[in-house]
């Protein structure tokens, strides 16, 4: 703050105070406003705006202390345009800039997805670790796919927080004709996609070699491009459901039970056959349930299971095991 020569200070478009940083504090001391000057100077101000924004634009137009001007706006009066100033092509350019520059300030949020993208992976790993291609395995295989396709859905959630912090930004601006919702929207999914692309190919990475899942690298290539289908897929709704809902709170409500309810539905917990026939449409509507009969089929799908001793029935150490029928045994059946 203490680098700013000239502070411009705004509300709802309409300027409540130009002049220089030093003179700011006095300028609303002098107007009638309490201001605390044991706390940051930013935001003492931006908490006066708060409260009494709607009187500061009117009372700095009469102070006679106006040293801002808008060649293309009359002073003080929020600018907005009947059309969009520039097309398409150019709106989403700076939407990448834009999003770009907001990654590039905020590391942390970036670095967090990615770090914890990495330990779900190693925590999931470590409790399937090489599973095998025994019988008693395809139970846990199947678990473990499960997991593994409903996992990029819950880590989409993460991002309903930067939808909520931008929303309103993004509403001003389009209601005033800066940008048009879809090169926006487009920018924003594209400056999202290299981190998400990041994060789906380490999870999925390091799930797939730890748990022991088919070694051969097409099965190991579509295993990873299901994952990163399924967490763009679930990064868009998350979006969607951020504009379409009133709030973050309701937001964080229903979207966990929504994806756990179209999880339910994948074949794993019940399958088609054994459900109600008034729930059958519900399978049928579920990504989930396309995700994981293509991991099943992909994982299973001309692999050659075998048991381990203890797995026959009866168990090779049984001294009948390799006796004839004739006498009680089962002729090593």
């Amino acid at each position: 703050f203490e680098l700013f020569d000239e502070i411009i200070v705004l509300h709802e478009g309409k300027i409540v105070y130009s002049g220089e940083r030093g003179f700011m504090l006095d300028y609303f001391e002098e107007s009638g406003y309490k201001v605390n000057r044991s706390i940051n100077p930013a935001d003492e101000v931006l908490s006066i705006v708060d409260e009494h924004g709607d009187e500061l634009p009117e009372f700095f137009k009469k102070s006679g202390n106006e040293s801002f001007d808008l060649e293309h706006a009359e002073h003080g009066e929020q600018l907005m345009y009947d059309q969009y100033s520039r097309n398409w092509f150019v709106q989403f350019f700076w939407g990448v800039k834009r999003g770009l520059q907001l990654i590039k300030n905020n590391p942390s949020i970036t670095g967090s997805r990615v770090l914890f993208a990495i330990l779900m992976a190693l925590i999931v790993g470590t409790f399937f670790y090489q599973l095998g291609d025994h019988q008693s395995s395809i139970f846990g295989t199947q678990g473990a796919l499960f997991i593994v396709a409903t996992f990029p859905a819950f880590q989409a959630l993460s991002g309903l927080p930067t939808v909520f912090s931008g929303r309103n930004v993004f509403y001003y601006q389009r209601r005033n004709n800066y940008y048009h919702a879809i090169p926006m929207q487009f920018a924003d999914f594209v400056v999202s996609l290299p981190v998400t692309v990041i994060e789906s190919v380490l999870f999925a990475t390091i799930c797939y070699w730890m748990i022991g899942f088919n070694s051969l690298f097409i099965r190991f290539f579509y295993f990873v491009l299901m994952v990163l289908v399924i967490e763009v897929y679930f990064s868009l709704v998350t979006k969607i459901s951020g504009f379409l809902l009133p709030s973050f709170l309701i937001a964080n409500i229903l979207m966990p039970p929504t994806i756990f309810m179209q999880s339910f539905f994948s074949g794993y917990g019940i399958r088609p056959d054994r459900a109600p026939e008034y729930l059958q449409w519900a399978f049928y509507v579920s990504p989930f349930r396309y995700l994981y009969e293509g991991l099943c089929i992909n994982e299973f799908l001309g692999l050659d299971l075998y048991c381990k001793n203890d797995e026959f029935v009866p168990p090779k150490s049984d001294p009948l095991f390799d006796k004839p029928f004739i006498l009680g045994g089962y002729e090593g059946n």
